[in-house]
């Protein structure tokens, strides 16, 4: 994901929880909770020996009071998936395949009530979402949240071989979001979607 997504994270000057979807080996968990605001960071990563490093990675930081690690993907339902894996690149993973790979594990899904319950809380969120082509489920369980209201802005990639931006964006407007940043171009690229009362 661009760069821009670590400049926005370290610029909040005001408490906020941040939930990073597709943590992998937890590079920007641990931007996120070297910002004095961040009061806490939820690390979804599915995949076991990504989430392995991601808890070694977090382990070896001065931030594991702050970052808890959740091996589980978030998608609108809870339950179990197969999940398409490459030994040589953890950030290839993703849920749009994994029935169909030689390469594939069962994961653990996190949705609905059981999602609502580990996003409780009181400060803003902000969300990253990194999914490989599963970030239309995610964006739908985040809006669909009984903390949705708290979602200050998210960031999330597009590859338009797989996903539907204009499905995406038009979910995340009607959930109150006004502003919405590209950064990158041609088929792959990310976009920061930040909720109405910040876009001004």
């Amino acid at each position: 994901m661009a760069g821009c997504c670590r400049i926005f994270w370290l610029s909040q000057r005001r408490a906020f929880t941040f939930i990073d979807i597709g943590a992998n080996q937890g590079l920007y968990s641990l931007i996120a909770a070297d910002n004095p605001h961040c009061r806490s960071v939820i690390a979804f990563e599915p995949v076991a020996a990504t989430h392995d490093r991601l808890c070694r990675n977090i382990a070896l930081s001065d931030r594991a009071g702050t970052i808890r690690p959740v091996a589980a993907a978030v998608s609108r339902e809870s339950g179990t998936a197969a999940i398409s894996t490459d030994a040589a690149h953890s950030g290839t993973a993703s849920l749009r395949d994994g029935n169909g790979s030689d390469g594939a594990e069962m994961v653990r899904l996190v949705g609905g009530a059981a999602l609502d319950e580990m996003l409780a809380g009181n400060f803003p969120m902000i969300v990253k979402v990194d999914v490989e082509g599963h970030e239309e489920a995610v964006i739908a369980a985040l809006t669909a949240s009984a903390h949705a209201a708290r979602i200050a802005a998210v960031f999330y990639e597009v590859d338009r071989r797989w996903t539907d931006a204009a499905a995406i964006e038009a979910r995340l407007a009607a959930a109150g979001f006004a502003r919405f940043d590209r950064f990158g171009f041609g088929r792959h690229y990310d976009v920061l979607a930040v909720r109405q009362a910040l876009a001004g």
